[in-house]
């Protein structure tokens, strides 16, 4: 984004997890970029906390056979996840084609967990324009209801 020229602006699309690189770079460069893209993505705002939505997006999920990752000690909050096998094939890939599944678990890795709360400003994140896609069988429905 710092190397775009100044008259350049984009569009950026972030899907599920890629909702909160996608806030931050609207929060840093928010005159690059002619709208931001939420497609079924964690859309934190200046009034919606990162940890409200982690709350509500984990109060009625099993996460089965996921993993998470403690980097900074066992006594500390979990540093990393990683999705498991079956709850991909539950909650994520329930409605894709086998093959669709089967790739993704050969591309799934350790994703990182934030902590630290997104400081979003309605002068800067907030004057990008947003566009968000709902999917209508979608298990975090509620979830996307409440982001919008």
């Amino acid at each position: 984004m710092e190397s775009l020229p100044p008259q350049d602006r984009v569009i950026l699309v972030g899907h599920s997890l890629g909702g909160l690189p996608l806030s931050l770079v609207m929060e840093r460069f928010p005159s690059k970029i002619a709208a931001a893209v939420f497609a079924t993505a964690d859309m934190p705002a200046p009034n919606l906390s990162l940890a409200t939505i982690s709350e509500e997006f984990g109060k009625d999920t099993d996460f089965m056979d996921t993993k998470y990752r403690f980097d900074d000690g066992s006594g500390r909050p979990a540093t990393a996840v990683f999705f498991g096998p079956k709850f991909l094939a539950s909650k994520l890939y329930q409605l894709s084609p086998p093959e669709d599944l089967t790739l993704a678990l050969t591309l799934v890795r350790w994703a990182p967990i934030f902590h630290e709360e997104l400081v979003l400003t309605m002068e800067k994140y907030g004057s990008v324009p947003k566009v968000f896609i709902m999917t209508e069988q979608d298990p975090s429905m509620d979830l996307q209801l409440l982001m919008m």
